[in-house]
């Protein structure tokens, strides 16, 4: 990544690959077309970033990609759903908007009138397009934010990581009939090999991501003073991972553990097992983990 520039003591950078996509659409005759795209791109991550900074979160980076752009945060969890569905929503709203200010010109006859109707359906598209339920759009983040408050966020990742790579091959096959009407729509088997990739490597990372999520919630209650409460009943002979994986976001996990008789052999705190995965004991019982806490 090239550091190009700075917006509100953020860095903006861009790919390595983005110049030669650039020489590449040129050359097909949509140069000018990939710039007006480029440039509802950055709105769009603009978006994200002004809700972020209402929110509180700091934005680390703005990154521009051959496919678009991301602009990285940290802790974008850490609130409650209405933050993490108004920041996902915050970019494709930016591009509604901008389709209606493009709508407007279309209306009062603006010229060159080729230009805004392209600006008017990029941007529509664009902001459609993001809310497709799968990773790395926003429609994935919404889907995962409000799935995972009822399976919990490991199942839901994986769910949005699945959907991510079934989008990745309905791209490739619609790319396939694309190119046969134009080698401009090559960019298809781009996404299509993008999001492939890019959901590949999110499922090998989400236990990791899931994990990262957790450590977190310590830092809301001191925000907060306070986090809601969730008790989940399991027997000794459960394995640590397993309860794991069902937890769920914003609220703070109780397990009591009973034996076969329904007598409690003691209460297992969401901080004790985050401790016991990161120490490597990530496949013992929850019979282990009362003996080696001794509690």
């Amino acid at each position: 990544m090239m550091k190009i520039g700075q917006l509100y003591g953020i860095q903006i950078r861009a790919s390595m690959l983005l110049p030669l996509l650039l020489i590449v659409c040129f050359l097909l005759g949509i140069g000018a077309q990939a710039v007006m795209v480029f440039g509802i791109l950055m709105a769009h991550e603009l978006g994200h970033v002004m809700v972020a900074r209402y929110w509180g979160i700091q934005v680390k980076t703005i990154d521009l990609l051959p496919l678009g752009g991301v602009a990285r945060m940290e802790n974008i969890y850490a609130g409650g759903l209405k933050k993490e569905l108004t920041l996902a929503l915050a970019g494709p709203g930016v591009n509604f908007l901008l389709a209606c200010v493009f709508g407007l010109f279309l209306y009062f006859d603006f010229r060159p009138e080729e230009t805004w109707v392209f600006l008017w359906q990029a941007t529509l598209a664009i902001g459609c397009f993001n809310l497709i339920p799968m990773w790395p759009f926003d429609g994935g983040r919404i889907l995962r934010g409000i799935l995972s408050r009822f399976i919990g966020y490991f199942y839901t990742a994986k769910l949005v990581f699945m959907l991510g790579q079934i989008g990745a091959a309905f791209f490739f096959i619609y790319g396939a009939w694309a190119l046969h009407q134009s080698w401009a729509n090559f960019h298809w088997w781009v996404i299509a090999a993008y999001l492939f990739y890019i959901n590949e490597q999110e499922q090998k990372m989400a236990f990791i991501s899931f994990m990262s999520y957790l450590t977190q919630k310590e830092k809301e209650i001191k925000e907060d003073g306070f986090l809601p409460a969730s008790i989940l009943i399991a027997c000794p002979q459960v394995t640590l991972e397993k309860i794991m994986i069902r937890l769920v976001p914003f609220r703070y996990h109780l397990v009591f553990v009973l034996n076969h008789q329904g007598q409690l052999l003691g209460v297992i705190t969401e901080k004790t097992m985050i401790n016991m995965i990161f120490q490597g004991y990530r496949d013992i019982t929850l019979e282990e983990v009362l003996v080696l806490t001794g509690k």
